[in-house]
This record gives structure tokens, sequence and C-alpha cells, in this order.
């Protein structure tokens, strides 16, 4: 499952010379709430701005990943070339 978010804040740190990132995000349906996630900088999508919409990956109501909404994955692609 995905739920679409709009990313508030983030910010970088090195842990055992490891680069990770926090990200503060608001989900589309709790636009009030603000929520942080953690992960390694390769997992996330490069040069991301505030404001921008992402889709947060779900596994049982926990953040599991992260990407751009117009990232297209394998078999997302829309048919005739419209656009959602």
């Amino acid at each position: 499952m995905e739920r679409k978010a709009r990313l508030e804040g983030r910010r970088g740190f090195t842990l055992h010379g490891t680069e990770y990132v926090i990200l503060y995000i608001a989900y589309e349906d709790a636009p009030d709430d603000i929520v942080q996630m953690q992960y390694p900088v390769s997992d996330v999508p490069d040069h991301l701005r505030v404001g921008e919409t992402l889709l947060v990956q779900m596994l049982f109501s926990v953040p599991t990943g992260v990407r751009r909404a117009h990232e297209q994955t394998f078999g997302s692609a829309h048919a005739g070339g419209e656009s959602s």
C-alpha cells in the first residue's frame, strides 16, 4: 500500500560513517500531523525539496520506503499517454 504525502522538511546526519536523512512529512489525509521517517541516504530519491509530493510505501502501517509521486515503477505507466 502507498500513501500520498507532502515533504515538510529534511535533515541529514552521519552515524558511524553512514549518511542518513530524516524526512518530515504530512500525509494527504492528515495534513496537520507531521510524521518523521529515517532512512539511509541511498534509499531516498536525490534532491528532494520541501513541498514535493511523495508516495510512502507502507507495510502494516509502517513506512518502508519513499519515492517521488511522479516516478514510475514497473507496471505503473498509464496507457495512451493519459495523466492522472
